[in-house]
């Protein structure tokens, strides 16, 4: 048996001055998180939130909401396995952004996590979801902690949580996690 791709018939990207770079599927399966990563500061809503019915497909209309980051950019996501959390990353900040989620909706302001990097690229768990690990500019891995309640240490001195893993000093590491080892694509 085959499959052939479907396309949501959606208006909503001919109004939007961005492009989608990262979608995540919440864990219930009924909402279709997607990360915007626009070129215009001004726009501060950049995560599209799609309700899906019990076949996965987008239903009804989809709704926009503020990530956090100033650059309004999403360059990655992660859906926490067992808190209503949704972590965002993206360019331009130092940061990482906590989202509550009310029924798989964005509720309240996001929580911002400072980093010492340029902005993130990529953010993933470690296996017990005790660590995160952060691919940044220019070149550089951090590893911060994640706490039980959802929460993220970041260590005072960034010497402590930061190394230098990609060859190219100008641009975002990229890390893909498999078990217990990273590879770097840089």
């Amino acid at each position: 048996m085959t499959y052939a791709p479907v396309r949501a018939p959606d208006e909503t990207e001919k109004k939007l001055a961005a492009g989608i770079s990262c979608i995540r599927v919440s864990r219930d399966g009924r909402k279709l998180y997607a990360g915007l990563d626009y070129s215009l500061r001004q726009t501060v809503k950049s995560l599209l939130v799609h309700d899906l019915n019990e076949k996965g497909e987008p239903t009804g209309k989809p709704r926009l909401y503020k990530n956090g980051n100033p650059n309004s950019s999403i360059k990655d996501m992660l859906v926490h396995p067992s808190l209503d959390l949704l972590y965002t990353v993206g360019w331009g900040s130092a940061g990482i952004y906590a989202i509550q989620l009310s029924k798989g909706e964005p509720s309240g302001d996001p929580v911002e996590y400072k980093t010492g990097s340029g902005g993130i690229f990529t953010i993933l768990p470690n296996d017990r979801w005790d660590s995160l690990f952060l691919g940044s500019y220019p070149g550089i891995l951090e590893i911060v902690s994640l706490l039980p309640n959802g929460e993220i240490e970041v260590p005072k001195r960034r010497e402590d949580y930061t190394y230098k893993a990609g060859a190219s000093p100008n641009i975002y590491l990229q890390p893909a996690r498999v078990g217990r080892c990273l590879y770097f694509a840089s």
